[in-house]
């Protein structure tokens, strides 16, 4: 039985809960952008795990956002592959793949979940702010009786806590998508400003947006900074997080963006837009794709914040790009923000058939995966032993970042609280309100709903 506070916070949910977005390899249900490789961190021993032996034969349902038959997609090819593997592994298995489509799909989710049977999802995809809602409704099965110590050695501790609920653990941690600063070298050049090292600080990252703000002999104006701030997307919240602001309690229960450090955060991201003036006169209101096309095809923006997807693009149209993580703050340690995807595994009572499907939820995050389908991974993998692959450098960095993302706390209100806080951010940068009168608003708003 879940617990009586999380049931009613549940209740309290009336719009949709948002998909954690930090765009680009982690946007609205983890759609995938990358084609580029197959990234990792900092290799450990791998625990390649030897198949498990299985009492069932027959088929799973595998719910997969975005897939289309056929291989149309790289994400769709790559699903085809692996599953192809897992068959040869596990020959008395025969994995069905059903696409869900990003717009309006959630619905077909949760649909087929609640209608059970054997059409029903086994394995489905999901961003780790959703989880607690299938928790809460009994649907996720905990992964603890079927994940090996070698896999709770190997996945990154932030993310293994990312899918704790009450002290079990609900979903197959797949990748994260950390936010970082994307930096155009041309403009770097073109001003004579040096190219910073990983361990930049806010001042230095400062006084480089302000040196790469200026008007070309042609006309045309450069910014040195610029990122999207929209209901669904965390990226500016680096800032807060860089200072020492977390936006909930780790319980979830209470608002915590009103401290003093995410003050001070959200302090610096208003100064860069009103006080430096280092931002486009519409930011707050740009949307993401406008920035990535400022910053790709247009040259006239230096340096924004964006999550490890946005690489394809600029690998594929071959556009100059490096990646720095975001710059130290008043934590005094690297600090950033991400997303998780994950697969979770419908709790169901034919125990055979839910440890087949447990083991493909496990595959499908694995490093036998990583080792059978090359370029499977399209952001950095939840696990220490999936290795980078080594024509993707920038990859390689975000790699490094998995370990200190900051992932979402658990809340089935989650869409709210983002809506919530962005909609105060917005108006802190573009002047309409103090930082900490816009904090305390978001958390007037924000407080009813947590239940605490």
């Amino acid at each position: 039985m879940r617990l009586t506070r999380r049931r009613a916070v549940q209740m309290l949910a009336a719009a949709p809960v948002a998909g954690l977005a930090v765009r680009g390899g982690g946007a609205v249900a983890f759609q995938d952008a990358s084609p580029a490789a197959s990234p990792a961190a900092s290799p450990v021993a791998s625990p390649m795990a030897s198949p498990v032996a299985l009492n069932y034969t027959g088929s799973l349902n595998w719910y997969q956002f975005g897939y289309t038959p056929g291989g149309g997609t790289v994400a769709s090819r790559l699903a085809d592959e692996a599953v192809a593997a897992f068959q040869q592994t596990y020959p008395g298995v025969t994995v069905n793949i059903v696409g869900v489509p990003f717009e309006g799909g959630q619905q077909t989710l949760d649909t087929a979940l609640a209608a059970g049977g054997n059409d029903a999802p086994d394995v489905f995809r999901i961003a780790s702010d959703r989880l607690i809602k299938y928790v809460d409704e009994g649907l996720a099965a905990p992964i603890d009786p079927h994940m090996s110590e070698a896999d709770r050695t190997d996945i990154y501790p932030n993310v293994l806590a990312g899918v704790e609920v009450d002290g079990q653990h609900f979903a197959w941690p797949l990748w994260v998508p950390p936010v970082g600063v994307y930096l155009n070298p041309e403009i770097f050049t073109e001003q004579g400003v040096e190219l910073p090292g990983d361990d930049w600080t806010f001042d230095q990252f400062r006084q480089a947006a302000q040196q790469l703000t200026f008007q070309r002999a042609d006309g045309t104006q450069v910014f040195g900074f610029a990122s999207a701030i929209q209901p669904d997307i965390i990226n500016v919240w680096a800032f807060l997080y860089a200072d020492g602001g977390r936006v909930l309690s780790e319980d979830g229960t209470q608002y915590t963006f009103d401290s003093p450090e995410a003050v001070s955060g959200l302090q610096k991201l208003t100064d860069l837009a009103l006080t430096d003036k280092v931002t486009p006169p519409e930011f707050g209101n740009q949307m993401l794709a406008d920035i990535v096309a400022a910053f790709k095809d247009q040259k006239s923006l230096a340096m924004y914040l964006g999550a490890s997807g946005d690489i394809g693009t600029y690998v594929a149209e071959g556009a100059p790009f490096e990646v720095r993580p975001m710059p130290i703050g008043a934590a005094g340690e690297h600090v950033t923000v991400g997303g998780l995807g994950t697969f979770a595994v419908r709790q169901q009572d034919d125990a055979d058939r839910l440890a087949a499907a447990m083991a493909f939820g496990r595959y499908l995050t694995s490093p036998e995966v990583a080792a059978a389908v090359p370029g499977y991974f399209l952001a950095p993998p939840a696990r220490r032993s999936i290795p980078i692959a080594a024509d993707n450098p920038a990859m390689q960095k975000f790699g490094e970042m998995v370990a200190y993302t900051q992932l979402m706390p658990q809340t089935p209100v989650w869409g709210q609280v983002s809506s919530a806080v962005n909609a105060q951010i917005q108006g802190a940068v573009t002047g309409s309100v103090p930082p900490q009168e816009a904090l305390d608003l978001a958390g007037q708003e924000i407080e009813p709903l947590l239940g605490g």
